[in-house]
């Protein structure tokens, strides 16, 4: 199978109340729990709780039947945040899938245990805290 490279770039974080205001182009994107301390004015990332991808991640978002699992894994004060990064539709499947089995994120379960393509090489640049810098994911099957 063929090795690919991809340099990814999530940008921004929209907070739950901010979600409507996600992009609406094809790509990944990734819910995080977060805690904002407003007496010491900082945030802090706190889980990973799920990857996904979408035509429209704007959309997706919106409308995602998971809202309710999602907030079930916040703690007590913390509340959703999204980052997102553009991806093209024919390699949406594929990095979605090497960020899932390098990352393991809570709440998703496809990838988590395989991976049925190539070796896949992705660097992540920008707002993504809770995700490997770095990743290389290897199909078994390529040795």
């Amino acid at each position: 199978m063929e090795k690919k490279l991809f340099e990814q770039e999530f940008k921004g974080y929209w907070r739950e109340r901010d979600s409507k205001g996600l992009p609406a182009y094809s790509g990944i994107f990734v819910v995080q729990s977060f805690y904002h301390d407003r007496d010491l004015g900082k945030v802090s990332m706190n889980d990973l709780i799920y990857i996904g991808k979408a035509d429209n991640i704007n959309e997706r978002v919106r409308i995602h039947e998971k809202w309710y699992v999602w907030k079930k894994e916040l703690k007590p004060g913390e509340q959703l945040c999204f980052s997102c990064t553009p991806v093209p539709k024919e390699d949406r499947e594929r990095v979605a899938a090497a960020l899932i089995r390098a990352n393991q994120p809570k709440m998703n379960s496809v990838y988590k245990n395989t991976f049925p393509f190539g070796t896949t090489v992705v660097n992540l640049y920008g707002d993504y805290p809770l995700l490997k810098k770095k990743i290389v994911v290897e199909n078994p099957e390529d040795e």
